[in-house]
């Protein structure tokens, strides 16, 4: 857990299970996140393994380590595996594309498999770790927790709401208000004589006032179901939980009853309980010294305490009930039969109640510029069409571009993956980066919106999000292009000159990841976009589409000139010639290719959802039908 609070903490665990603090959708993205860390970490530890030893690792035993098995790259291995340049290639080869080709080769990495047997055995936890592994795995797990919000998000709604005030409570204690609010009449005299009761004993009577609202409001509208609610499949989870309250509710209860000597049908009038007082109070106890009114206090106190934490508990359930969509904006009340329209009109009451004390965190469900899709949807969205451009791509344009590049096209399927390979790492990457850290920044309140925020916020907001997708994904690239190396030369051979490879190869391939940096920005701004009563969605989305088929065509041609830059400096050619300028134009097309029809898709998912956002919600779509048809000025 990341929230190092006290008590609410314990009881929130205790109550929770992690799956059920947050939606569906948000664990999954976390153990998504968390995952692929961990995946990530299993390679790097098995390309790399005989640099464990510096980072305090085990020194693992076998024939072959790391690469160390592969022979040096002759004339019978020509192959490239991921991302194009090689630092140990002759100065004068024009090997300078984006992607390199594998030809005929022999299908061993070169990693022994008792060596990855044994890494596997490190993460998981049956053989023994070593401390820098497990500072990472820690960070990597609160991040994913952080991330999800587990459990700062129901902690904070918690929170949030115990600012509320339900308001259903007249001021006059000995009056019973007008409209019930599906309330039962017991449970109205009880807050009335509970206050009463508890009136100069207290050292925060408004609060107890406050919980004594929000527990029997939530009693009978949640625990005793006379609201409908949505979702009653996911309402199942938490038939545990409801349980306990209602458990515990009904002890709290019979505590409150012997203290204040209620009875059903008779309330104590306040001036009547103000002048037993001096003989014998509500809760049975004399005072006729200063020890039992300390004893009187302390035990209202402790009474009070006990019902603030009952409230705080209800306050959890509701947060969960929203973001678990149990509880919406959507009207869920049936229809009134004969001779119940009072009760209807009661049940339109409370539920107005409830949707105000909730306040923003319902309404931020319906708000026009909420993501109608999640993280993960989007991310799947990009990862499936890019993988698709780059498979089209390969056939027909990239044969063509392998061609100039080497001089034959090769073999199909070796470009399939090559070109797959790099796609994924260019623009897969930084694209869910981008996503988590906005989701991540959205579950914290800190996300400014990109047009609804002045330049002075977000300007450092988008330096913050290109440069940390960037950087993911340039040091996965660069770290392939390392491998790479290691496979041609050998780590013995390689070890030799790791900083003259590691500049080689960050200079090289780094650009090549500003570009899904960049698209994944533009896919934010898609994100951020307010809803548009445009007619013409095809349209909208296709000039989305347009523009970052333009952004992105120019980011690949400066990117591809960069790492042709990179390349020419380690040859002995003078200047770039036409097979540079060429793979230029290659780059340029297939980046706005890609920026094209990924954003085009985005737009029109996300505008699919918040149709379909509309249709579920009548209470939004008639306020929309309402504005559409408002006359204006002048008609």
């Amino acid at each position: 857990m990341t929230h190092q609070g006290g008590r609410q903490l314990e009881r929130v665990v205790s109550l929770l299970s992690p799956n059920k603090m947050r939606a569906r959708r948000v664990v999954l993205r976390a153990y998504v996140f968390y995952a692929l860390a961990l995946l990530i970490i299993y390679l790097f530890m098995c390309a790399y393994a005989e640099l464990l030893p510096l980072v305090g690792g085990p020194a693992l035993n076998g024939e072959a380590m790391g690469a160390s098995g592969i022979p040096v790259a002759g004339v019978d291995v020509t192959s490239q595996l991921t991302t194009g340049f090689n630092p140990s290639d002759t100065p004068g080869d024009q090997q300078i594309s984006d992607v390199a080709i594998p030809e005929a080769q022999g299908k061993r990495l070169g990693i022994d498999p008792a060596v990855s047997l044994t890494v596997a055995l490190i993460i998981v936890g049956l053989a023994p770790s070593f401390p820098a592994l497990q500072r990472v795995e820690n960070w990597i797990r609160l991040t994913a927790h952080r991330l999800a919000g587990i459990p700062t998000w129901v902690i904070g709604a918690s929170e949030d709401l115990s600012r509320n005030a339900l308001g259903i409570l007249p001021l006059d204690e000995n009056k019973m208000p007008t409209d019930l609010l599906l309330i039962p009449q017991g449970s109205w005299e009880r807050m009335m004589q509970y206050q009463i009761g508890a009136k100069g004993k207290l050292t925060a009577p408004d609060e107890f006032h406050h919980d004594l609202e929000i527990i029997f409001a939530s009693a009978s509208w949640i625990l005793d179901r006379k609201l409908k609610l949505a979702n009653s499949s996911g309402r199942r989870d938490f038939d545990a939980l409801e349980n306990n309250l209602r458990q515990r509710i009904a002890s709290l209860i019979q505590d409150l009853d012997e203290k204040t000597g209620y009875r059903p049908g008779h309330i104590t009038p306040f001036a009547v309980a103000k002048d037993s007082e001096g003989a014998e109070g509500l809760g049975g106890v004399r005072k006729d010294d200063d020890g039992p009114i300390e004893l009187l206090r302390e035990s209202w106190d402790r009474l009070a305490g006990e019902t603030a934490d009952l409230a705080n508990d209800l306050h959890i359930l509701l947060a969960l009930y929203v973001e678990h969509e149990i509880i919406t904006t959507q009207e869920m009340t049936p229809a009134a039969k004969a001779g119940q329209k009072d009760i209807a009109r009661q049940r339109v009451l409370a539920r107005k109640k409830l949707q105000d004390f909730l306040g923003s965190m319902l309404a931020d469900r319906t708000a026009s510029g909420r993501l109608p899709l999640s993280t993960m949807t989007v991310w799947f969205w990009t990862m499936a069409v890019v993988l698709v451009v780059a498979l089209l791509w390969s056939m027909l344009p990239g044969r063509l571009e392998t061609a100039l590049q080497f001089g034959n096209p090769g073999s199909g399927y070796s470009r399939a993956t090559t070109y797959i390979l790099g796609a994924f790492n260019q623009y897969c990457i930084p694209m869910l980066v981008a996503l988590m850290i906005r989701d991540g920044a959205l579950q914290s309140e800190r996300w400014n919106n990109i047009w609804a925020s002045h330049w002075t916020t977000g300007l450092p907001q988008a330096a913050v999000v290109i440069s940390v997708s960037w950087a993911v994904a340039a040091l996965i690239i660069i770290g392939l292009g390392l491998w790479q190396s290691a496979l041609d030369q050998s780590w013995e051979a390689n070890s030799e000159r790791v900083w003259k490879t590691l500049r080689a190869t960050f200079e090289y391939n780094a650009p090549s990841a500003f570009r899904g940096a960049i698209l994944a920005w533009i896919a934010l701004c898609l994100l951020d976009w307010p809803a548009s009563n445009d007619d013409d969605r095809m349209a909208s989305s296709f000039r989305w589409a347009t523009w970052s088929a333009a952004i992105m065509a120019v980011c690949g041609m400066i990117t591809r000139y960069a790492m042709s830059l990179a390349a020419l400096a380690r040859s002995s050619r003078p200047k770039l010639d036409e097979i540079d300028y060429g793979l230029i134009s290659y780059a340029a097309i297939l980046a706005a290719i890609i920026g094209f029809v990924v954003i085009f898709c985005l737009a029109e998912a996300i505008r699919s959802a918040r149709v379909g956002s509309d249709l579920r919600n009548p209470t939004r779509l008639r306020s929309k039908a309402s504005a559409d048809t408002a006359p204006t000025a002048g008609e």
